[in-house]
């Protein structure tokens, strides 16, 4: 089956974004929508003390699966904050990420390295010894090379993406667990340069919602997603891109 260069540029972007979306380790969905899962919140934890600094881990195993996709892989972020204050604190995040995956209709492959990286001035308003809050905001920036083949051709683009974020995180302390409940808004936007010409990418906007679980006495935290959902029917072609199925495995230590 023969793919266009438009076509094969459109599935680059799209694939582009699923790995965005789950690199994020929570699903991202239009802005009209709202995501639940158990996954990690963009923060070390939900909880800082004056002069105090700490950092988290993640490792994160991807598998995602549709009518006209697979695709496979994983990486790790790192995750750093100090607290000036009871009050005020600063965080950064920086991660790597390799995925690769193929389409069901042809034989194009299409693989992705990307290193997301975030900042963010975190506020908290009120904190006690069994439950605390924190408001955050600040900005991202990912870089991504993009390749995509088959036997008689080869693709390769780079795509930049800046954007937002801006959510809160609750911490509460049971026992020997940490439950954190945490939700936020996340918008990127760039530039896909390829060899030939440079493709502005619209912003995609998302609201997410999320429950982290740790046991404190080992400082880990274990999450696995299963997430099955009907995607959208594409405007340009009047065809449906079909259901995905997408399982998480992520493993995470904080300090």
């Amino acid at each position: 089956m023969t793919i266009s260069l438009e076509e094969t540029m459109k599935r680059v972007v799209t694939f582009a974004f699923l790995i965005l979306i789950f690199v994020c380790s929570t699903p991202v969905v239009t802005s009209a929508e709202t995501s639940f899962t158990i996954s990690p919140p963009p923060i070390t934890n939900p909880k800082f003390e004056k002069n105090e600094s700490s950092g988290k881990f993640d490792l994160t195993l991807i598998s995602i699966s549709s009518d006209n996709y697979s695709a496979g892989g994983g990486g790790g972020d790192l995750k750093l904050r100090h607290a000036f204050t009871d009050f005020l604190a600063i965080d950064g995040q920086i991660g790597a990420y390799a995925i690769g995956g193929e389409y069901e209709d042809s034989d194009r492959t299409t693989e992705m390295s990307t290193f997301p990286m975030s900042a963010n001035l975190e506020v908290q308003p009120y904190k006690n010894d069994s439950f605390n809050f924190i408001l955050f905001g600040g900005g991202n920036y990912q870089y991504s090379s993009l390749t995509s083949e088959n036997d008689n051709d080869e693709f390769e683009a780079d795509l930049y993406l800046s954007g937002f974020q801006v959510g809160a995180q609750v911490g509460i302390f049971l026992d020997s667990f940490l439950l954190s409940p945490f939700a936020y808004h996340v918008t990127k936007s760039g530039t896909l340069e390829t060899e030939d010409r440079d493709i502005d990418v619209d912003s995609v906007d998302a609201n997410v919602i999320g429950f982290d679980i740790k046991y404190i006495p080992w400082n880990l935290s274990l999450s696995t997603l299963l997430q099955a959902a009907e995607q959208a029917t594409d405007d340009d072609d009047d065809q449906d891109s079909g259901d995905s199925t997408t399982l998480i495995f992520q493993l995470g230590y904080s300090w």
